[in-house]
């Protein structure tokens, strides 16, 4: 009997470890750097890129960052966040609960480093524990605007890379450069980002690249942004790990034999 009482128990702690899973997911940006180029060189413009210490009304262009966790019996939502007081201000939030941390910063300025990064992780859960979307983390640079010269082009450049834990049954991480700019009367949006689910593997890294021109005889204002994201939800039906299911087997499999003998030996 007492075999069979300690057979049990390991079989629950086996159970209870298999039904238990941490999530992670987060996302970086780093290595920002511009590149000029003089689309005319004959005009007698040096190709310059000047960014702007003060924004067009309606454009918010201050660092921020921010980190967005929940109770999930509750549905009630706190968070945390930052948002700089100048250009680029250097920032960063984290925040701890029962559930799970996340954490998000900006750090460098612009052509200087720059490093936008975000990471979340929940916390490991017992069997049958309700937990719908739990976690966000974000940075962001804002809009930041800048003039660039007649006829000329910049493009912007940077690393992206992220991931998480794979097979959970959600998580995020994502990033990218945006841009705005006017051509002709008419504002045109140029993205490049790059994505991770939780389906698609365990990291990813990628080049981010992004062209703006101005191809006209005077100077123009264009805005510029970057931003990082790292997201957790649904972590009730964490899949198991291969090890886990494993010993799980093996624990019932010593169980069975053990049933089996204490009823020969019972006869």
């Amino acid at each position: 009997m007492l075999k069979q009482t300690c057979m049990f128990g390991l079989i629950c702690g086996l159970v209870s470890g298999a039904a238990s899973a941490h999530m992670t997911a987060s996302s970086t940006i780093s290595n920002f750097s511009y590149q000029l180029i003089d689309l005319n060189p004959n005009d007698g413009v040096v190709a310059s890129l000047i960014w702007q210490a003060v924004a067009p009304a309606g454009h918010r262009m201050d660092s921020t960052v921010y980190v967005l966790g929940d109770i999930p019996a509750r549905q009630v939502y706190d968070e945390v966040s930052a948002r700089g007081t100048r250009l680029l201000e250097p920032l960063s939030v984290s925040m701890t609960k029962l559930h799970g941390s996340g954490s998000a910063s900006v750090t460098g300025a612009l052509g200087k480093e720059l490093t936008l990064h975000t990471s979340v992780t929940s916390a490991t859960e017992a069997p049958g524990t309700e937990s719908p979307s739990r976690w966000t983390a974000q940075s962001s640079t804002g809009s930041i605007p800048f003039i660039l010269s007649p006829n000329t082009a910049v493009i912007f450049s940077a690393d992206l890379s992220g991931g998480g834990t794979q097979g959970i049954p959600g998580g995020i991480s994502d990033g990218g450069l945006g841009a705005r700019t006017n051509l002709g009367g008419n504002w045109q949006h140029l993205t490049d980002r790059g994505s991770w689910y939780s389906e698609s593997g365990p990291s990813y890294m990628k080049r981010l690249e992004l062209t703006v021109s101005n191809v006209y005889a005077y100077s123009t204002t264009n805005f510029v942004e970057a931003n990082a994201r790292s997201f957790l939800y649904d972590a009730a039906g964490a899949v198991p790990e291969p090890s886990s299911w494993m010993m799980l087997l093996a624990g019932l499999g010593i169980a069975g034999f053990a049933s089996r003998r204490a009823s020969r030996m019972g006869r």
